[in-house]
């Protein structure tokens, strides 16, 4: 027995002992890519129940945090974890605590931890970092409040900025709604298996499919894209992966911006396939193969609707106004190709090298856009020949 199965030994000890549940072939060990899952020693039959988890089991907000006058509960349940994290041994949830990464083990895969250079290149990539919560050069408001309130509320002694970074990467990581699980926490991903739901304010476990003996438990953290996986909380599930594109285009006349704009209104009025296409912000559309897969008829729509939307009249459509525009959508996506084939690569380089998932989603970012660019040049040569 090595010190992770003492330790996660002495976690479910602590868990039952305390009004928890889980079932005794439940343990966790190293998975074969080198990552700790939870897994079963006998095979589960469905809607096993395997884990049970009271409400006063998960770390949430502490009573003394509670009373703080016009604070969000995102500042009160970090706050309740630093000092939960500050007592060390003498924490009611220290034998959870043994088990979570190190400061210094988030350090060494955390995007949410990346310097400014790679943030902004992030950006330039195309990523939508606004939908996501990874990036700590942010949280300079937070700190603040949290170094204020601490202060005069004196809950922890010398607390730095290492101490709240170290919670905000705990929180972001591991937290649900009601909290920090103590078991739970430690289910990895995977869109369908496990089944987590609320019972009189118990969070239940139950398993909603056959698990064969030794195979790893997993759990869906909903419907989430790849891209807020792998930003919110470092790595990618590559069995449901998606990718999208948020596509920017600078205008070298009004014509060809009035055509562009047409393109965002498309994502603002249109449904392809009863999806809505997202748009971030005026210059910017977006398209996304999770919602609107790339595919030869959902391409010729776009372009189709886009075309038909530039020209006035309806009959005065012809093959001329169609390759016009396919001609500036295929300008469109060679400039954020050209984005991503920079002539100095190395940080690129950097990227992949210590943030691999990362690396991922900007190759399949290049993938799909020559895809789509590829697409268009057969239909180019389509309109033309017709």
């Amino acid at each position: 027995m090595d010190e992770i199965d003492e330790k996660f030994n002495k976690l479910k000890k602590w868990f039952i002992q305390n009004g928890g549940y889980i079932r005794d072939s439940i343990i966790r060990k190293k998975t074969e890519k080198g990552y700790y899952g939870l897994f079963t020693t006998e095979k589960l039959e469905s809607d096993t129940i395997i884990i049970k988890t009271p409400q006063n089991l998960c770390l949430n907000i502490l009573d003394n945090v509670k009373n703080i006058e016009e604070e969000e509960d995102y500042i009160k349940r970090l706050l309740s974890l630093l000092i939960e994290l500050n007592k060390g041994h003498e924490s009611f949830f220290y034998n959870c605590f043994e088990l979570l990464p190190s400061l210094e083990e988030f350090k060494s895969y955390s995007i949410m931890l990346c310097n400014e250079d790679i943030t902004n290149k992030l950006k330039i990539l195309g990523f939508d970092l606004k939908k996501t919560e990874y990036d700590i050069s942010n949280y300079k408001k937070i700190y603040e409040k949290i170094i204020l309130i601490n202060e005069k509320n004196k809950y922890i002694e010398n607390l730095d900025s290492n101490n709240i970074t170290y919670a905000i990467l705990i929180h972001n990581h591991y937290y649900w709604e009601n909290g920090l699980d103590p078991i739970m926490l430690f289910i990895n991903h995977k869109k369908d298996n496990s089944l987590k739901i609320m019972e009189n304010n118990i969070n239940v476990m139950k398993i909603n499919k056959i698990v064969y003996e030794n195979c790893e438990i997993f759990l869906s953290y909903s419907h989430k894209k790849s891209e807020e996986l792998a930003f919110s909380y470092d790595f990618i599930d590559m069995e449901n992966f998606d990718i999208s594109l948020s596509i920017y285009y600078t205008a070298n006349d009004a014509l060809d911006f009035y055509k562009a704009k047409l393109l965002m209104d498309i994502g603002l009025k249109s449904r392809l396939n009863e999806q809505k296409l997202s748009v971030f912000n005026e210059g910017i559309f977006n398209i996304s193969n999770n919602s609107i897969i790339v595919s030869k008829n959902n391409l010729d729509q776009l372009f189709k609707v886009a075309s038909i939307l530039s020209i006035k009249k309806i009959g005065d459509i012809d093959n001329t106004n169609v390759v016009d525009i396919y001609k500036m959508s295929k300008k469109i996506l060679e400039l954020n190709l050209s984005t991503i084939n920079i002539e100095n690569p190395d940080y690129l380089d950097e990227i992949k090298k210590q943030y691999p998932h990362i690396g991922i989603l900007i190759e399949e970012k290049y993938n799909l856009i020559q895809k789509m660019i590829n697409h268009i040049n057969n239909l180019l040569v389509d309109y033309i020949n017709t």
